[in-house]
């Protein structure tokens, strides 16, 4: 597994394909006949820093986000698309699975326009701490969730609720518990983001 800040997997604002008839090779491939389908999985992060138009669907449920590089942008959200939009809101990290970037109305500003919300997740936690959280338990698998020895053999225990937090032994599993379980409930929403095969496309993987 990997960890929030792998930019191969997740892009900032700068790095996103751009949305018109040409198609990014480092994002899509040609399987003949003129059909384009993407070389892999890539997912969006940013985090909510204006949500004062998020529930107005005139403005198509807008929200402004900051990147992993501290860039600013607009989120837009088709209506009627089945996402609690109430979920949007300042302070929280939103998730973008395939996002492309798209020129707004102006046909100057560039934006992301999400049509299908089924490839949205919104986590209500800062980007800084779900950061500082992947890398502890997703990039650092190989290493013991509490006293960070090499799992070299695999681990010895695990946390069964959401399988990130992985020992060296029961004693470790047993000592981080209580610190874990201030945890365990977001990397349980980390694992729906990270768990996924990002190399090999087969065919999209919605959040819902």
């Amino acid at each position: 597994m990997t960890s929030l800040d792998n930019r191969q997997y997740f892009p900032c604002f700068d790095e996103l394909p751009l949305m018109d008839e040409y198609m990014d090779p480092q994002y899509y491939q040609d399987i003949g006949g003129g059909t384009m389908l993407p070389l892999k999985h890539w997912c969006y992060i940013a985090e909510i820093m204006d949500d004062s138009l998020s529930h107005m669907p005139d403005f198509f449920h807008r929200v402004e986000v900051r990147d992993l590089t501290g860039h600013c942008n607009s989120v837009l959200f088709s209506p009627e698309q089945g996402l609690d939009y109430a979920s949007l809101r300042r302070g929280a990290t939103l998730f973008v699975r395939y996002a492309a970037k798209a020129y707004f109305s102006d046909l100057m500003t560039q934006v992301i326009k999400v049509d299908d919300c089924s490839y949205v997740k919104v986590i209500p936690r800062g980007l800084d701490d779900l950061l500082l959280l992947s890398h502890w338990y997703f990039a650092g698998r190989a290493a013991c969730s509490a006293c960070r020895a090499p799992l070299g053999g695999g681990p010895a225990a695990q946390c069964s609720a959401c399988e990130a937090a992985q020992y060296c032994s029961g004693e470790c599993m047993a000592r981080h518990a209580g610190e874990h379980e201030q945890h365990c409930g977001l990397c349980r929403q980390l694992m729906d983001v990270i768990n996924v095969d990002m190399d090999r496309f087969i065919q999209p993987v919605p959040f819902r």
